[in-house]
């Protein structure tokens, strides 16, 4: 599934921009299907190496206890965060760095679940097994619509699109800076 929702969002990766994938495994899957258009991409995960490989650059960083993202302001294009933001301890001081780290006009592709999507998620995981548990254990939110988008807005950002995919279990998100 996460190979696919890479190729559904890859279509919105400007060519010879500079990108950067917030939760991107230790794989970094999405930046390699990606290299040879942009000009170079940096990945983040807390389970990720430190690795420099082609015009990709990885960074270990656990970003629930350290917010300060290591790379220069207003240097990146786009930012990718897919199935990533339930997973953080404190979304909106992540949202003020990468408002730092976006150059103006610069966009967040986001992917994230309902609050429809809980139990739904729970009962997949714990009941039947067919969804990881640790990655649902690991959820530390769900947001409404209207949650995720005051959200952005108190940190600078205008909601360029929103979209439900999978049955509203899941929303999809372009915010511009």
């Amino acid at each position: 599934m996460r190979k696919l929702r890479y190729k559904k969002v890859s279509k919105y990766v400007e060519k010879e921009g500079f990108l950067l994938d917030i939760g991107c495994g230790s794989d970094f899957i999405f930046l390699k299907m990606n290299m040879d258009k942009i000009k170079f991409g940096y990945g983040v995960d807390k389970r990720a190496g430190n690795l420099n490989f082609k015009n990709i650059k990885i960074i270990e960083l656990n970003l629930d206890v350290h917010q300060d993202i290591p790379i220069e302001s207003d240097s990146i294009d786009q930012i990718f965060m897919l199935a990533t933001f339930e997973h953080l301890a404190y979304p909106e001081k992540i949202l003020n760095e990468l408002r730092r780290l976006l150059k103006n006009g610069g966009e967040i592709f986001l992917t994230t679940p309902t609050k429809l999507a809980k139990p739904i998620l729970e009962f997949l995981a714990y009941k039947i097994g067919l969804v990881d548990k640790e990655g649902v254990k690991d959820h530390k939110h769900y947001f409404s619509k209207s949650e995720i988008e005051a959200m952005f807005k108190r940190a600078g950002f205008e909601m360029a699109k929103h979209k439900y995919f999978e049955f509203g279990l899941n929303q999809f998100l372009i915010l511009r800076k």
